[in-house]
């Protein structure tokens, strides 16, 4: 066999004594060559490779960074909307105690709830606890139950609200009948509840407070003024 550019190079199969490859050394150089071009396009695959996979991992980035600021939680709100008295009655009661004479209170109403979500995603209100003093004492108390509310929702849910013949005694009882007779009754309202938010399977609860402080014209049988404000909170 010819050989081209020089010397041959001949190589012997280990498991046969028959001559079977004849190679010349510039053969011997090509093939080097091609085994290196070989494995620089290999090298320049993977390369080529990592850099697409960097950049893609780049752009879900970017696009979950808009995307969480588009859809970041933002804080529920509860307030409330309004009051519709019924009936109200106060008076002192007929006969005495041991703890003297005694005042009384009815109250029939109704409280409407706001509840608003800002939120680009639905959201859900665990029970909403409300509670109504006067002068800190503790007139009645109610629960509305939970519900759900979708992405840039508000809803106003309409709650009873009642004080069945409550007596004060002592001074408490005379400071009701001198706001009764003043024509200004302060009483205050505060509301407590759990807000779910859920975004990208990530859950944050909020906790919502309300509070309102409410002058009513005993008179009148109306709501002068309605003061709310809402705090919240991470839990």
């Amino acid at each position: 066999m010819g050989a081209r550019g020089g010397r041959q190079v001949v190589v012997y199969d280990p498991h046969s004594s028959q001559r079977s490859l004849v190679y010349s050394h510039g053969d011997i150089e090509e093939i080097r060559a091609a085994k290196r071009s070989a494995r620089k396009r290999w090298l320049r695959s993977c390369c080529c490779l990592l850099v697409a996979l960097m950049v893609l991992l780049l752009v879900l980035s970017c696009l979950g960074g808009i995307a969480w600021l588009v859809l970041k939680p933002k804080s529920p709100q509860l307030s409330l909307q309004g009051i519709t008295l019924h009936d109200l009655k106060v008076h002192e009661a007929n006969g005495t105690t041991n703890a003297g004479n005694s005042t009384v209170m009815y109250l029939n109403s109704t409280l409407f709830i706001m509840a608003t979500n800002t939120n680009r995603v639905s959201v859900s209100y665990s029970i909403v606890h409300l509670n109504i003093t006067y002068n800190n004492l503790a007139l009645d108390s109610t629960l509305m139950p939970p519900f759900r509310l979708q992405a840039h929702g508000n809803i106003s849910i309409g709650t009873p609200l009642s004080v069945d013949n409550l007596e004060f005694f002592q001074a408490d009882g005379q400071n009701l009948l001198r706001d009764a007779k003043n024509n200004h009754l302060p009483i205050r309202l505060v509301g407590q509840t759990t807000v779910n938010v859920q975004v990208f399977g990530i859950k944050s609860n909020v906790k919502l407070r309300m509070d309102c402080d409410i002058v009513i014209q005993y008179q009148d049988l109306k709501v002068q003024s309605n003061v709310c404000q809402t705090t919240s909170s991470k839990i």
